[in-house]
């Protein structure tokens, strides 16, 4: 089932239209994670897995709704560093 709307994508879109458009997607999931260490780790080797698909950083990418506090997370710790 697609949905132009972004909701509900079941299988990869291919516009080829005057705006051309490809995604894909694969779906994972993280066993619990204990702490922020954890979460940063899974989030980085994650994103070195999907860069080694070949397609290049601007082109792929790993996004869970997750990382967006991961991410946080992981600046926090090196701003924490760096103030040290």
């Amino acid at each position: 089932m697609i949905s132009l709307v972004g909701r509900n994508l079941y299988r990869p879109i291919a516009f080829t239209s005057v705006c051309s458009f490809q995604a894909s997607r694969f779906f994972f999931y993280h066993r619990k994670l204990d702490g922020s260490a954890e979460e940063i780790d899974a989030m980085d080797r994650m994103t070195e897995l999907t860069l080694k698909t070949g397609f290049g950083a601007d082109n792929c990418f790993a996004y869970s709704r997750f990382y967006l506090s991961y991410s946080t997370n992981k600046v926090q710790a090196a701003l924490s560093r760096k103030a040290c």
